[in-house]
């Protein structure tokens, strides 16, 4: 995959938190129903991807060797609570699950973590697409 495909994501801006009444909707990644979903360590497994083994995602065979560090990663950052990680390929910050769960809605600038499934983007071309763990 080249290295463009990866260095998208959202601007750093500051993410509001909401009161503790005033959560909404719980967000369902792409594809994903209602009842499937990602365990409470947030790092973005559902529990069909998860294996026993130190808590890491099963089905990375498809994905390449730059891909598979994204995902490591994201999974460290969002275990730590950390609301952004540096990406190795491009250097740019790349905001995690935490922090785009914190903002309680999608911001509409195709984020490769989207938990929202990238509903707010206006322009399909701009849509990425989902490779289980994250949009490239």
């Amino acid at each position: 995959m080249a290295a463009t495909s990866l260095a998208r994501c959202c601007s750093s801006r500051a993410i509001p938190s909401k009161p503790p009444g005033q959560r909404g909707r719980r967000p369902l990644s792409h594809g994903q129903a209602d009842g499937e979903g990602d365990l409470p360590d947030g790092s973005g497994c559902s529990a069909a991807q998860r294996s026993g083994e130190a808590g890491t995602c099963k089905g990375r065979e498809g994905l390449t060797e730059a891909e598979k560090r994204v995902v490591a990663l994201h999974e460290e950052a969002c275990a730590a609570g950390k609301h952004n990680y540096i990406d190795p390929v491009t250097g740019y910050l790349v905001f995690t699950k935490v922090a785009h769960l914190q903002r309680g809605h999608c911001c509409g600038t195709s984020c490769r973590h989207c938990p929202y499934g990238q509903m707010n983007v206006k322009d399909p071309s701009k849509k990425k697409r989902f490779n289980s763990f994250f949009y490239a």
